[in-house]
C-alpha cells in the first residue's frame, strides 16, 4: 500500500482539500485510502465537506460509489438527515449553527467503525471557522469538495490540496487533454503577485514610456516598492481596485466585473493592475481588452475566480497582458483514474499517468488501482 501522507508531504495539524475535477474523479476513493494510511499510522483526523459526500448513489449523476468508513475515535461533520439514518455508533459533539436542506449540520465522533455520510457548511468561510478551530486537535483535516467547489483548495481554506484527476468527462484523448491544458494553466501557470512582480511591471510600463517620466515619485525602485505596500494593503478586499499610470488608485464599490464593464473602461487606459475580487470570464475581460489601447495586468484573488479559457489567455498574453493571483495554492499530489462506471475505459492507466505527467512533471501521480 502506497503511504500517501509520506508521498504528497502531507503534514500535521495542516488543513488538505481533496479536489476532483469531475464527477467520477476518484475523489472518495483517494479519501478513504488517506484514511487507511491515518490508521496504519495510528494518528487521527477530523473529515468535512463543502458539499455532499459519502452517498451510496451520487445525487448528479445516480451511478454508485464507495462507501466512506470512519474509524473509530475520529471526527467528522453530518447533517440531520443522514445521522439519523446511522446506527449508534456516534456520539454529537456540536451543533453548527447552520440549517441546510439537509438539516442542521453537526459535528460527530465514531465510537468505532462507521458508515458515513458527509455533509459540511456551505460557505467558504464558515468552513474556515470550523476547520481553523479543530486545526490543534486532530493530526489531520481533510475537506472533501463538491463538484466544481474548488474555491476549498485557496491558501485562504486549506494549506494544500490534492487533485484527483479521471478522464470520466471526456469523450476523446483531446478532450482530455485540452482539459489538462486548461487545468495546468490555471492551478500552475499563474504566478502569485507579489513586490517583485509589481516593480517589475511597472518598470516595464516606465521603459515603454507608457508612464510619463516626468513623474517624480516612480524615479527610483525604492520608490515603487513604496507605493507597492499602499497598493498591496488596499486589495485585499471584496472591491474592485485600479492601479494606474500615475501611481495613483481608485477603489470602487463594485465587487464584481462582470456586468460593470462600462465603468471599467472609462479607466481602460489609465491602469497598470486591476484587481477583481469575484469571477471573471472570457467575456468581460474581451469587452475590456478590446477597448485599450494598452496591455494591463488583472489581479484575482485565487483560482478559483479564473473562468478565463486557456486559449483566450495564450492570446491576450502575447498581447503583453497577463494574470496573477493574490493566494496560489499548494497542490500536494494527485490520484488518477480510468474507471467509469457507464462509460468504455478511455485511456489506459499507464497513459493516462503519462499524458498528466507532461504538463505535473515536478508532483507525484499515483493511480490507486494499479499502482498499488
Amino acid at each position: 500500500m502506497i503511504d500517501l501522507i509520506k508521498e504528497f508531504k502531507i503534514e500535521n495539524n495542516k488543513i488538505y482539500s481533496i479536489i476532483g475535477i469531475s464527477k467520477n474523479s476518484g475523489k472518495t476513493t483517494l479519501l478513504n485510502y488517506l484514511i487507511r494510511n491515518i490508521d496504519n499510522l495510528g494518528k487521527n483526523y477530523f473529515l468535512t465537506s463543502i458539499g455532499i459526500d459519502g452517498e451510496s448513489i451520487d445525487q448528479v449523476t445516480k451511478s454508485s460509489k464507495p462507501d466512506i468508513y470512519i474509524s473509530k475515535g475520529n471526527i467528522f461533520t453530518s447533517s440531520k438527515i443522514f445521522i439519523k439514518e446511522l446506527s449508534t455508533n456516534f456520539e454529537i459533539i456540536n451543533c453548527i449553527n447552520e440549517t441546510t436542506i439537509l438539516g442542521d449540520i453537526y459535528i460527530c465522533k465514531a465510537k468505532n467503525r462507521l458508515k458515513v455520510k458527509i455533509c459540511g457548511p456551505s460557505t467558504n468561510e464558515k468552513l474556515k471557522y470550523l476547520t481553523n478551530n479543530y486545526r490543534n486537535y486532530v493530526d489531520y483535516i481533510f475537506i472533501d469538495g463538491a463538484l466544481d467547489r474548488i474555491s476549498t483548495c485557496s491558501p485562504l481554506i486549506s494549506d494544500g490540496y490534492i487533485l484527483s484527476i479521471s478522464t470520466a468527462y471526456a469523450n476523446t484523448e483531446n478532450e482530455f487533454i485540452n482539459h489538462l491544458k486548461n487545468l495546468h494553466y490555471k492551478l500552475r501557470s499563474i504566478e502569485k503577485f507579489n513586490e517583485n512582480i509589481f516593480c517589475e511591471k511597472v518598470l516595464i510600463h516606465l521603459e515603454n514610456k507608457i508612464i510619463d517620466n516626468q513623474i517624480s515619485n516612480v524615479n527610483n525602485l525604492e520608490n515603487i516598492r513604496s507605493i507597492y505596500k499602499n497598493f498591496n494593503y488596499n486589495i485585499f478586499s471584496n472591491s474592485i481596485v485600479l492601479f494606474n499610470k500615475d501611481m495613483s488608485f481608485v477603489k470602487t464599490n463594485l465587487s464584481s466585473i462582470i456586468g460593470n464593464e462600462d465603468f471599467i473602461i472609462n479607466y481602460i487606459d489609465k491602469i497598470i493592475f486591476l484587481y477583481v475580487p469575484q469571477a471573471i470570464t472570457d467575456r468581460s475581460l474581451e469587452k475590456l481588452v478590446n477597448k485599450s489601447n494598452s496591455f494591463f495586468y488583472i489581479l484575482l484573488k485565487d483560482p478559483s475566480k479564473n473562468f478565463i479559457s486557456f486559449n483566450y489567455y495564450s492570446l491576450i498574453k502575447k498581447r503583453g497582458f497577463d494574470i496573477f493571483y493574490l493566494y496560489k495554492p499548494e497542490l500536494k499530489g494527485i490520484t488518477t483514474s480510468s474507471f467509469h462506471p457507464y462509460k468504455k475505459i478511455l485511456l489506459n492507466p499507464i497513459k493516462l499517468k503519462n499524458i498528466i505527467k507532461e504538463y505535473f512533471e515536478d508532483i507525484n501521480i499515483f493511480d490507486l488501482f494499479y499502482d498499488t
